[in-house]
């Protein structure tokens, strides 16, 4: 009886595991190769010369280049006196998007300000900048 018990837990336990092997093989079957490509029409915007006290808003478009949604997740800017928005919803393959960046031009002089892209694309993190002087 006791040999009966234990074949019953070893065909039990082989069972399952080949259960969870099938299962991982059916969910790595209905994930997607295909890769996700955001392509900027410019990584760097010269604003030339510009006012002071008066706020500057420029337009970068991304492109989804790949086969899957391209979702923009975070944008971060690298001070306080630039600020972002961009297409929330995500972007269609072969479909375009936009981030709006606005430079508040208070200091005088030369800038370089940065504007750090989060998405899903295979790229990773993306850094765009804008630049200019302010008079």
């Amino acid at each position: 009886m006791k040999v009966f018990k234990i074949m019953f837990v070893f065909v039990a336990l082989l069972a399952s595991s080949s259960a969870f092997s099938t299962q991982s093989d059916l969910d790595e079957s209905k994930v997607s190769t295909s890769a996700t490509t955001a392509v900027w029409n410019e990584n760097v915007k010269n604003l030339g010369e510009l006012a002071q006290g008066k706020p500057v808003t420029v337009v970068f478009e991304v492109k989804n280049s790949g086969d899957n949604p391209l979702v923009i997740s975070k944008v971060k800017t690298s001070c306080g006196c630039t600020t972002s928005s961009y297409t929330k919803s995500a972007i269609p393959a072969g479909e375009s998007g936009e981030l709006e960046v606005t430079y508040n031009a208070k200091n005088l002089g030369a800038f370089t300000k940065s504007v750090t892209v989060f998405s899903n694309g295979s790229e990773g993190a993306q850094k765009l900048l804008i630049k200019g002087v302010v008079i």
